[in-house]
């Protein structure tokens, strides 16, 4: 018996709209992680603020849990990569889910 794995780089980017129908279920998840203010950036890409009692890889396993979640792939960057020169004006502009 064999299972069908499909890696998180094969998943197709996940839309504004998928990403904000499933709003609650990601917000609860990044919570669970130590994470907070979800922002929608553009399609795949989601900003996030750490707190003081994050998972270490919060970040991390957050884009790879809602990405097996929605069956599609989400990045997602810490608000501490606003503070980098030239950073992207998506993550910039980000807007609550």
């Amino acid at each position: 018996m064999t299972a069908d794995y499909v890696f998180l780089e094969d998943l197709p980017q996940a839309d504004e709209r998928m990403i904000r129908a499933h709003a609650a279920d990601l917000i609860a998840m990044a919570e669970d992680l130590g994470l907070s203010d979800v922002r929608y950036a553009s399609d795949n890409r989601l900003v996030v603020s750490v707190s003081d009692h994050f998972q270490r890889l919060g970040p991390f396993t957050f884009a790879e849990e809602a990405s097996y979640l929605l069956g599609r792939r989400i990045h997602v960057y810490s608000d501490e990569v606003l503070k980098n020169p030239g950073v992207s004006p998506d993550l910039v502009a980000a807007t609550p889910l």
